[in-house]
């Protein structure tokens, strides 16, 4: 009750903004369940009209719509929640062909799916855009003829293996085919580049219950060392930042140490894709930007994440260990051995680098592009 109250509450400020609309929705062949990536998900439809449905209330909200869906959310004792039965009757006043989300861990896209499956023949597709355990998507979520684009094999086939439901296919993460272009000439820097995946201690605290201390272990364990190996090499390390937050420079601050610290900052959405083909070779601890950058051909290193598989998945996930010997991972305690693993990557020939890629996210993430998608959206 207490997340229901908070959704009123924004719902009270939407109306303040001007978000708020006093009319349904008008009918349209497409509706995406999406805001942090409605813009590449609209990519994909060019010519279609198009309406969003913001679950996070943040955006247009169809008063109409939401009252008739807070009306069959009290009717129903409060079974599920105010977005699903919202979302419901968005969906009834569409009437769309084609609902999409990257929200793949969302339970009310799921939910919503399972009772409009009832009235239409629909299709539902999902986008995977980051690295959660499985059971963020339980059995039968989807539907003959849904999709469902994922990050890796790996993902497609534990997935399928779940009875999730509709159809896994391995192409990469959508943002990693619009926005992360290789070229070889572009490759200028005498750095290379670690990717932070930084957090607020707040929100590290309110999904996995632990502190900062304790999640970013592998990082105030590792990146002193990892610094020292590059420099015996011949390189120093930018930190590619995941905020403008000035906390996160101060958090590799302490690691590093002011004076030897080389901290970008993260300014748009796009900074991180467009920095990253820079580089030689990119590190990262378990971010979703290792496996983008990877699918995309950029050389991709790995720190060890053992001892924190239940927050932060190691980058085989999920399939077994048998990838924990591959020379993409730093392993922890064996510093010695990075200077000559970064050097044999950043030596390697592109058959070589294409191999281990493959290794970790099978060879469809390596080959698909956008018209694979659309191809598959419009099959």
């Amino acid at each position: 009750m207490k997340a229901s109250a908070s959704k009123i509450l924004t719902l009270i400020k939407a109306t303040q903004n001007g978000a708020m609309r006093f009319s349904k929705p008008r009918k349209a062949g497409v509706v995406i369940f999406d805001t942090v990536l409605f813009t590449e998900i609209s990519q994909l439809l060019p010519g279609h009209e198009i309406r969003l449905f913001d679950p996070r209330y943040q955006g247009e909200i169809y008063l109409p719509s939401l009252m008739l869906g807070l009306t069959r959310w009290t009717g129903s004792g409060f079974s599920y929640s105010l977005t699903h039965h919202y979302f419901l009757c968005v969906l009834r006043s569409v009437q769309p062909r084609l609902v999409l989300t990257s929200a793949y861990f969302s339970r009310d896209f799921y939910s919503a799916r399972a009772e409009f499956a009832k009235e239409s023949g629909c299709r539902f597709v999902v986008f995977q855009r980051g690295l959660d355990a499985i059971h963020v998507v339980a059995s039968n979520s989807l539907k003959a003829g849904d999709l469902m684009f994922c990050i890796s094999k790996n993902y497609a086939a534990a997935w399928q293996a779940r009875k999730v439901g509709g159809e896994q296919i391995a192409t990469g993460t959508l943002s990693s085919k619009l926005h992360i272009t290789l070229d070889p000439r572009s490759v200028s820097s005498k750095n290379v580049a670690f990717v932070s995946n930084w957090r607020p201690e707040s929100i590290i605290k309110g999904f996995h219950g632990i502190s900062n201390k304790s999640f970013y272990e592998p990082e105030i364990r590792d990146l002193a060392h990892l610094q020292e190996a590059l420099k015996f090499l011949g390189f120093s390390m930018d930190i590619i930042g995941a905020s403008n937050d000035p906390a996160e420079k101060d958090f590799f601050g302490d690691i590093l140490g002011e004076e030897n610290l080389s901290f970008y900052p993260k300014t748009s959405p796009y900074d991180t894709f467009n920095r990253v083909p820079l580089y030689p070779v990119v590190i990262v601890g378990n971010s979703t930007l290792g496996h983008e950058a990877l699918s995309a051909g950029i050389p991709v290193m790995f720190l060890d994440m053992e001892g924190l598989e239940e927050f932060r998945q190691p980058f085989w996930y999920p399939a077994n260990k048998e990838l924990s010997h591959s020379p993409l991972l730093l392993r922890e305690g064996q510093h010695v051995a990075w200077i000559r693993q970064i050097r044999e990557v950043l030596r390697a020939t592109p058959a070589v680098r294409r191999r281990l890629a493959e290794e970790v996210l099978g060879r469809d993430p390596l080959v698909s592009g956008i018209d694979t998608i659309i191809h598959k959206l419009s099959s």
